[in-house]
């Protein structure tokens, strides 16, 4: 086997297992840059110290009616073009937002399979893919419970912020959107939930 091909190897398990370190191998040793993971606990510090902003964001009643740009397209794969082009020209956070629910909802019609992954290599590089699936699964999940019309109210949630989200900071706000999705529906009010 090739130092390359084993390179390759490494990559992919780094991949799999979500590991951001950079590896350095020379001759001497094999080190690990640890800068990454230092930012990434940062970030992640900073995004659990605003899990209340994000809950607040959820907890947003619409009273005016929204709906989404139509997708333009004959088939799921000329929707996708479209979907991914508009995010890549997106810069507003709340618009973005959207985008990302909408090519949600388009990969849930290919259950987040294989096919819907290739599809993204069109218009994303490898890492950026990782990016737009996560943000785009997040978004799904969270507004699906949520209800959709939460999704043009929120101020804070972000893709960018559900992307660098740990997962069990996501699981917090999945639950909420849950709870209050449901006392929404329902008609409960806020206050029988305490």
């Amino acid at each position: 086997m090739s130092i390359k091909e084993i390179a390759i190897i490494l990559q992919e398990k780094l991949r799999q297992e979500e590991d951001t370190r950079i590896v350095s191998i020379t001759t001497e040793e094999i080190s690990y840059n640890e800068t990454e993971n230092k930012e990434i606990n940062i970030r992640a510090q900073r995004i659990r110290k605003n899990l209340e902003l994000y809950k607040e964001d959820l907890k947003r009643n619409s009273t005016v009616p929204y709906s989404f740009p139509v997708i333009y397209g004959n088939n799921w794969e000329t929707k996708i073009n479209e979907i991914c082009l508009e995010i890549q020209k997106e810069h507003m956070p709340n618009v973005k937002l959207q985008r990302f629910y909408q090519l949600g909802v388009l990969l849930e019609e290919k259950n987040w399979n294989e096919l819907a992954r290739a599809e993204l290599k069109k218009y994303y590089s490898t890492t950026k893919i990782r990016e737009v699936w996560k943000s785009s699964s997040h978004i799904y999940q969270l507004y699906s419970a949520r209800g959709i019309q939460n999704l043009f109210e929120a101020k804070h949630i972000s893709p960018f912020i559900l992307n660098r989200m740990l997962k069990e900071n996501f699981d917090v706000l999945l639950k909420e959107a849950k709870e209050t999705g449901f006392h929404e529906l329902f008609g409960f009010s806020q206050e029988l939930k305490d």
